[in-house]
């Protein structure tokens, strides 16, 4: 292969813009997919995915060749060894003068996990920083954003709007409720990490301290409070050639609609900063939690959020997921649940995202084939990939919906937006919606390499702003 003009790490155009980027995925997480994908972009002409493959091969040939020269030596046949040594110089020079952007290509290309949003309530922890470390992050990560903009005029409006919503974000529990509100809140978490481990002792001392100190919990602040009367409807009227479109593919409309439910959870929103860990079991590939549910429980869609508040749970884009409780519309794919192994969802969708099957697909090749085919499919459709996202139905989602589709009556599990965090920092794939625990009110944590043929994927294109943290 020919060496393209400025293709060293040398080159400031190309290199530093593409590094800039890189650096945003791990920053900016539940965008991380588009910078990513905007990052390629502008490697293709001087570092392309072809060019990076290419590099691997001759990393290997150059191990390899050796052997073959030696075998060719012992059988007396000088030609060939007269023909491999040139090939393995020319390796050699090609990889000596392309080897420095391996890292690069490594990142660019095959770095496609999960990354966790620094600046989501509660999980400065799962980065090993102490919650004062955050405002210097934030900082830096302002800095790279306006670079960002300086460099890809192209996207500039975008990383402004980015720069904006991150310095807005609270980076430390509300303090304008005082002291003594604060304490309280950490023995309610207290509380609450006595019952779900089965300490019932330690729980009652704990009941007693908070009633003496005074009944009812501590409130939000006003700032807290304000936030969360503001937080923006997600509804949105498809126009009539994306329905048409959405529909080829299997994605139906759905509507919600929440009533008043937002300020009823309100107060449990400052356990968002202490919640209360999963602990992992052993080596189990999927195992369950303590996040499933009764079933035909009155109390379990309330139960649900509770646990969405109080437990480190992540959506798909790596920010502390706390269901929207407003309005919303979403394109959903509606097909009828089967027995484990049967013909379900095969539809244009299945064929546009090359997923040759629905049963038995773990949860980083479903994130890899989202990353990397979802924003293209979303512009298919005549909507902006900036604000709306393919991802695995949501958890909040699935159980109001499963509920109207009749989903939730077989022995399944259904992979769902979003992964829980465990206390040594794994994190577990969401999935749900067994018959055996609570149907659509299930939920399990599974491993993200898990592939169980009991486990059912059925995909949602909805609003980017709902997983997101800021």
């Amino acid at each position: 292969m020919a060496r393209k003009e400025s293709a060293d790490a040398s080159s400031p155009t190309w290199v530093t813009r593409t590094e800039l980027l890189l650096e945003l995925v791990r920053l900016d997480t539940a965008y991380g997919d588009l910078y990513r994908q905007r990052a390629r972009q502008l490697a293709a002409k001087e570092f392309s995915a072809s060019d990076f493959k290419a590099l691997q091969n001759a990393e290997e040939a150059i191990e390899s060749l050796p052997e073959d020269i030696r075998r060719a030596m012992d059988d007396g046949k000088w030609d060939q060894v007269k023909k491999l040594t040139d090939e393995l110089g020319a390796k050699q020079r090609f990889v000596q003068e392309r080897g420095s952007l391996r890292k690069i290509g490594e990142r660019l290309y095959e770095d496609e996990a999960v990354h966790v949003d620094p600046f989501s309530p509660g999980f400065y922890w799962y980065h090993r920083r102490e919650e004062r470390a955050l405002p210097g992050l934030r900082d830096d990560a302002l800095s790279k954003l306006g670079q960002a903009a300086q460099i890809d005029p192209e996207w500039k409006a975008l990383y402004e709007e980015r720069q904006q919503g991150l310095k807005a974000v609270r980076l430390a529990e509300p303090s304008a409720a005082g002291t003594s509100a604060k304490g309280r809140g950490e023995i309610e978490q207290r509380a609450r990490e006595a019952l779900a481990s089965g300490n019932l002792e330690e729980l009652q001392k704990l009941a007693g301290s908070l009633q003496q100190s005074g009944t009812g919990p501590a409130g939000p602040s006003e700032g807290e409070d304000a936030e969360d009367v503001e937080r923006a409807p997600l509804t949105f009227k498809f126009s009539p050639e994306t329905l048409e479109k959405a529909r080829v593919l299997g994605l139906e409309p759905e509507h919600f609609e929440v009533s008043n439910l937002r300020a009823k959870f309100r107060p449990l929103f400052r356990h968002l900063w202490h919640p209360v860990f999963f602990e992992a079991e052993g080596n189990l590939a999927g195992a369950r939690v303590t996040a499933s549910l009764p079933k035909d429980t009155p109390d379990a869609q309330r139960d649900r959020i509770v646990m969405f508040i109080t437990r480190p749970v992540l959506s798909s884009g790596g920010a502390r997921f706390v269901p929207p409780l407003v309005d919303e519309d979403i394109l959903a794919e509606s097909f009828d649940e089967g027995p484990a192994g049967s013909d379900v969802g095969r539809n244009g969708l299945a064929e546009a995202l090359g997923l040759k099957r629905r049963w038995g697909l773990d949860r980083m090749e479903i994130e890899r084939t989202l990353q990397r085919k979802g924003p293209e499919l979303v512009k298919s459709l005549g909507l902006d990939p900036w604000k709306y996202r393919l991802v695995c139905v949501p958890p909040d989602i699935f159980g109001v919906l499963g509920q109207r589709r009749g989903w939730g009556k077989q022995e399944i599990w259904t992979h769902l937006d979003g992964y829980l965090a465990t206390r040594e920092r794994k994190l577990l794939a969401l999935a749900g919606g067994d018959v055996r625990y609570g149907g659509v009110m299930d939920m399990v944590g599974v491993g993200i390499e898990y592939d169980s043929d009991r486990l059912l994927t059925r995909l949602a294109i909805v609003d980017r702003r709902r997983i997101r943290a800021w």
